[in-house]
């Protein structure tokens, strides 16, 4: 277990560097496709939220519709 907490740390002093030594043009490309992907993961999540409660929405739509065309 050890081993593995040295190798994280050793890539996290890494990390800067690393990320320095890539183009600026390269740099911004992957920020916007970084930014994207956590947008389209927050809009996958609320969609599978909305899922239930468009369901519940859905039924009582039609309830209210039997409703006034009975009454």
């Amino acid at each position: 277990m050890e081993n593995s907490d040295e190798g994280l740390g050793a890539i996290s002093k890494n990390l800067p560097d690393a990320w320095s030594a890539i183009p600026e043009p390269v740099q911004t490309s992957a920020l916007k496709a970084f930014s994207r992907l956590i947008g389209g993961v927050g809009a996958y999540a609320a969609a599978w939220l909305r899922k239930p409660v468009q369901s519940v929405e859905d039924g009582t739509d039609a309830k209210s519709l039997m409703t006034r065309k009975l009454a």
